[in-house]
């Protein structure tokens, strides 16, 4: 691993989660409106991984990312925050949540035989377990 943002070790009891944001939209770089008990503490947000990697000096324990940035969506978007993953994990050892707005297109699949056409399959979000906090955004 080379030299770039610290990375810190998992966060023990009782100590604030120290997390960063990068997402191309502005007003999803706000610290996350989470219910009470978890203890999160911003310590930086940018618009590129670039950014991040260029100007973030203080530790963190994960990096909340935006898998489509440059205000892209679709296949290439997705292949640019794949390298971004990788860029991050395997250069610089940080942890990653990942998430995104893009809706995915439905893709054509083989099907049967080898036919085209088949749309993807579509995933749905599995709802939380009853009483598991729900982690929420403030929008302007």
């Amino acid at each position: 691993m080379t030299s770039g943002p610290p990375v810190l070790p998992l966060a023990e009891a009782g100590e604030p989660v120290r997390y960063v944001l990068v997402d191309d939209e502005p007003r999803y770089r706000q610290a996350l409106d989470v219910p009470d008990g978890l203890d999160l503490a911003l310590v930086g947000s940018y618009g590129t991984v670039e950014a991040f990697i260029a100007i973030q000096r203080q530790p963190c324990h994960v990096v909340i990312l935006d898998l489509c940035l440059n205000r892209r969506t679709g296949d290439s978007a997705v292949l640019h925050g794949v390298r971004a993953i990788r860029q991050l994990t395997d250069q610089f050892g940080h942890r990653i949540v990942v998430y995104t707005a893009d809706e995915r297109p439905r893709l054509p699949l083989p099907g049967p035989r080898g036919q085209r056409g088949r749309p993807a399959r579509q995933h749905r979000q599995r709802p939380a377990p009853p009483g598991a906090p729900q982690a929420r955004r403030s929008l302007p």
